[in-house]
């Protein structure tokens, strides 16, 4: 399993959001450190966005994707991260949270009634049809209830969006293992230098 993907125990209804939000990495410790800033954006053109939405299911690699496309998809990006940061109780960029707003107040989704059932889908094609269809997927995650569970990790250094699968819904780090030992140590050394 990637860094970037969903676990196997993350909803369905949310996995897709949880992927579309780590298509950044903002990770700072470990090998990523070294990771080059230009190379941490999985979506940063229009081959890699186009080729993000063919593997994810979204469209067709035969959609045509701009440099607009790329900057919009950025754009909600950053707004989603910003919401969950929100949710969560934790600083966040609020422009960015307007600016992804913006972005998704244009992507035209529509109702399909279904046997049983109805379903959120694009009204449009191209990029902004797959965009659609992501955010179909948030909407769909939040009238589940999942996307309440999505929380980005609270190390400064690490910020992976992560599913909570506790009980308590109080997870603040994506691993306790790394995140939180590292942090926890963090604020140990710091306490104790100042005695």
């Amino acid at each position: 399993m990637s860094r970037h993907t969903a676990d196997d125990e993350t909803p369905a209804s949310v996995a897709l959001v949880q992927e579309f939000l780590n298509t950044q990495d903002l990770e700072r410790f470990g090998a990523h450190s070294a990771t080059p800033e230009e190379e941490r954006d999985r979506i940063r053109s229009p081959k890699l966005l186009r080729a993000w939405l063919d593997d994810v299911g979204l469209a067709p690699g035969s959609v045509q994707v701009t440099a607009g496309d790329v900057a919009r998809a950025a754009e909600l990006r950053a707004g989603l991260r910003a919401m969950v940061r929100a949710a969560q109780g934790l600083p966040f960029d609020g422009e960015a949270l307007r600016r992804g707003a913006d972005v998704g107040s244009r992507l035209l989704l529509s109702v399909r009634l279904e046997p049983g059932r109805l379903r959120l889908r694009p009204a449009s094609g191209g990029a902004d049809g797959a965009l659609g269809g992501l955010l179909a997927e948030v909407m769909v995650a939040h009238a589940s209830g999942d996307l309440k569970r999505l929380k980005v990790c609270s190390s400064a250094d690490c910020q992976f969006v992560f599913y909570d699968h506790s009980k308590s819904r109080t997870q603040r780090w994506c691993s306790m293992e790394t995140c939180g030992n590292r942090e926890k140590t963090k604020r140990y050394r710091h306490r104790h230098r100042n005695r």
